[in-house]
């Protein structure tokens, strides 16, 4: 049988912000919803045919199955990490990287807005060859002659001009996506590895980090001055950070300065840390429990317990501007 139900934040990641490895649930805070709940790490951040090949010339599932192996030695290097409370193995370093890259690349956020981006260029490249009877005859004569387009198909111009003003919708396949997404991946993974990284120990005991359906965040070193813009970070671009928690105990910080150290975190560092997971999670958080710090605005006094009340009370104040 074959599976539909897709993670894209694995589940062996997930655990290690659970109680109980065996039978995981996590602390979940819905962002959209404002609620809270407990959930098993099977039921969330996970998408229907999110890796599916469906239409190519390989099994549906293919994917799926290749990320499941690589997962399972992933989770080993994460349970040895957080263990050891360092990340200097190389072999683990390895694995956890590839993950982190992963999850950076393929993830409904940077999906939805490939797919909006694709489909603008597409309707613009087909509203420009529809845009003369001329311009369209040339396209398909090239396009049968390439082998683009069967040379049986209808292609009247006439017909096509129809079709596209009565209104149109282009679909992406996962599988079209997917081809992007590796592609970038194996862009974007030798840089995570020329980064140093700062691990990040929180109190033994405490409630620790959180992560999110986004947990890879990537932001400027230092933020911009009053009134000046910057462009978008990139994981090429010095004086950025990429920020991933690993577990409540553990998380990592990289950057293109410095080099590798264990910093053993302070209370205002983890509800600095928490507070970039809430703002960058696409709609929900995952927590061993309720009572971890955060904070929802710069220079904010640290708090705990109240996550859902405060985000409501920020909401109807942004209402009211």
């Amino acid at each position: 049988m074959i599976a539909r139900r897709h993670r894209y934040v694995p589940r062996c990641y997930l655990k290690g912000f659970a109680d109980d490895r065996d039978s995981p649930q996590v602390y979940v805070v819905d962002l959209r919803r404002l609620a809270a709940f407990p959930s098993s790490t099977r039921n969330v951040a996970q998408e229907r045919d999110f890796h599916s090949l469906a239409d190519t010339d390989v099994e549906a599932d293919a994917l799926e199955k290749a990320f499941s192996v690589f997962e399972s030695d992933v989770s080993c290097a994460l349970e040895r990490c957080v263990a050891t409370g360092t990340f200097e193995d190389g072999s683990d370093r390895h694995y956890i990287l590839n993950l982190i890259a992963l999850i950076a690349v393929k993830n409904p956020r940077v999906r939805a807005n490939a797919d909006r981006f694709r489909k603008r260029i597409m309707k613009r490249a087909i509203d420009l060859a529809i845009s003369s009877p001329e311009i369209w005859e040339r396209q398909m004569r090239e396009a049968k002659a390439s082998g683009f387009v069967n040379p049986s198909a209808d292609t009247d111009f006439k017909k096509m001009r129809a079709f596209v003003e009565q209104g149109y919708d282009i679909i992406i396949s996962p599988a079209d996506h997917l081809i992007t997404e590796m592609d970038i991946f194996e862009e974007v993974l030798p840089l995570f590895f020329e980064r140093a990284w700062t691990v990040l120990r929180a109190p033994h005991g405490t409630a620790g980090f959180i992560t999110s359906d986004q947990p890879v965040y990537l932001m400027w070193s230092d933020p911009p001055a009053l009134g000046h813009k910057r462009p978008p970070p990139g994981f090429g671009r010095r004086g950025t950070m990429v920020l991933f928690p690993l577990a409540p105990s553990m998380a990592l910080v990289g950057t293109f300065e410095g080099t590798d150290r264990v910093v053993y975190a302070t209370d205002s560092q983890i509800a600095d840390f928490n507070f970039a997971m809430i703002e960058n999670a696409r709609r929900q958080i995952y927590a061993k429990n309720a009572d971890f710090l955060y904070r929802l605005e710069d220079d904010a006094q640290a708090r705990n317990g109240q996550l859902l009340s405060d985000i409501e009370i920020l909401r109807k104040k942004a209402d009211k501007l």
